[in-house]
């Protein structure tokens, strides 16, 4: 019996454990910048937008991330993550539910696509439901969710 309880504890441990480390969602990355991409227009983030099309594009660098965290942010088309060198893209793409790479283009870019079940909105690439896009050139990581919108 005293096994039996050992097993089961050990088990739950694990579970708890892979569970922390599964959700570990783009919501805790130390990002350097971020953009957020949206057809609405939010006139108190006026300072910080700019329009291309019918898109806003509104950027913060990390010192300006509490001016968006009181405002109910909808309509986001995408989010691009700016991260700086230091970041484990290596162990970010191990967290998604899957990811494959999309190819090296000839100015030594590495692009990654994968699907993270904690993010709700999703695009299909090649008949596979993507919702992160992960670009790696030298020092220069972004992260999008579904995608890059903002070029790189």
């Amino acid at each position: 019996m005293k096994r039996i309880i050992v097993f089961l504890l050990i088990v739950f441990i694990l579970i708890i454990g892979f569970y922390y480390t599964k959700n570990e969602n783009n919501n805790n990355l130390n990002f350097d910048k971020i953009t957020f991409i949206s057809t609405k227009y939010y006139p108190q983030l006026k300072e910080y937008s700019c329009k291309n099309g019918n898109q806003y594009y509104y950027s913060f660098n990390k010192s300006q991330s509490q001016v968006y965290q009181n405002i109910e942010l909808n309509n986001i088309d995408g989010i691009v993550y700016y991260l700086n060198p230091s970041f484990d893209v290596n162990k970010y793409l191990k967290n998604l539910d899957f990811y494959y790479q999309g190819g090296n283009l000839n100015n030594g870019y590495k692009i990654f696509y994968g699907y993270d079940g904690n993010i709700k909105d999703n695009i299909f690439i090649d008949g596979k439901k993507i919702n992160t896009q992960v670009v790696v050139r030298n020092n220069d990581i972004l992260i999008g969710n579904p995608i890059i919108l903002t070029g790189y």
